[in-house]
């Protein structure tokens, strides 16, 4: 019995020797091996593909630079790529200015090309005008989606600023990165596609601000890309706090104020739903009414009317 005890102890010693030098680890194979190249080769020929096209807006925005990109659309297109975070996923990176305005003004100078056709097929000049209402058209549509950005923040940023209230009563002492990581937390069982999606957007901007600036330094950034009356209004007021000065009565004042318009919102909400329920009966009725009829007058004698 001895004899087998010490048999079995040296094959567990050995298969584990062997288990930890993968020995026994499993194998792609040549097949698995060469779908992973492919793969590589894919992803690399997509970004070589992404580079050329990019590089190919930036370009024709060079190109046209005095007539299409002045000083100021330069930096109102760089404050809206960062604040939408328009990227191109390929690169993993943010796009620049040159090639967004790049792209638009691509399909307008196709448009443009296309006009003398318009002459023999006259749907060509269909398409020159959308490309030229797409190119005026498209900074409104992403200063659009600023705006309801920043009505979604106005309303939902009360739950984060909740969560600081407290820290920042304590003045000076404060620190914010736990607490907008334990904000950031709650928002992934958010049910609320649109809220969660820009809360946690802003909430990562503010953390990433946190990390790497004295809180009293990193609040104020959030101003670079966040510049509604709320934000800005909470960055006042977060940074005398963190500054030391003592403010509670603001905080306090910034507090109810968010408090009262949360609860509008949520007013009007509700008085919304309770019209479109209202209208939903009234639409139940109606359909009662008609099968009612339908049926009464089915079981009329023939030719009664």
């Amino acid at each position: 019995m001895k004899y087998i005890i010490i048999g079995l102890c040296l094959v567990y010693a050995i298969w584990q020797i062997l288990r930890h030098f993968d020995v026994f680890a499993s194998s792609k194979g040549a097949s698995g091996l060469k779908s992973d190249i492919d793969a590589e080769k894919k992803k690399a020929k997509d970004r070589q593909k992404e580079i050329k096209k990019l590089a190919f807006f930036s370009t024709i925005t060079n190109m046209f630079r005095g007539l299409v990109m002045s000083e100021n659309q330069y930096n109102q297109h760089k404050f809206l790529i960062e604040r939408l975070e328009i990227r191109s996923e390929v690169l993993d990176r943010m796009l620049t200015p040159e090639e967004v305005r790049g792209k638009y003004l691509f399909f307008l100078i196709i448009g443009i090309i296309l006009i003398p056709i318009g002459v023999f097929f006259k749907l060509i000049w269909a398409v020159s005008i959308v490309t030229l209402i797409v190119f005026v058209a498209y900074p409104f549509r992403l200063k659009a989606k600023v705006q309801e950005e920043d009505e979604i923040i106005d309303v939902y940023f009360i739950d984060l600023y909740l969560l600081m209230y407290s820290k920042l009563r304590m003045g000076s002492k404060a620190r914010l990165q736990k607490v907008v990581e334990s904000y950031i937390d709650t928002l992934q069982i958010a049910s609320n596609l649109d809220m969660q999606a820009t809360m946690l957007k802003f909430a990562r901007f503010f953390l990433n601000n946190l990390t790497m600036y004295e809180d009293h330094e990193a609040v104020p950034k959030l101003r670079d890309r966040y510049r509604s009356a709320t934000i800005v209004n909470f960055c006042n007021v977060a940074t005398q706090a963190l500054q030391g000065i003592d403010n509670a009565d603001t905080l306090l004042t910034l507090k109810m104020e968010l408090t009262r318009r949360k609860t509008d919102v949520m007013k009007k909400n509700s008085e919304k739903l309770r019209i479109k329920g209202e209208r939903a009966i009234y639409a139940i009725y109606i359909i009662l009414f008609i099968f009612i009829a339908v049926g009464w007058y089915s079981k009329l004698p023939t030719g009664f009317f």
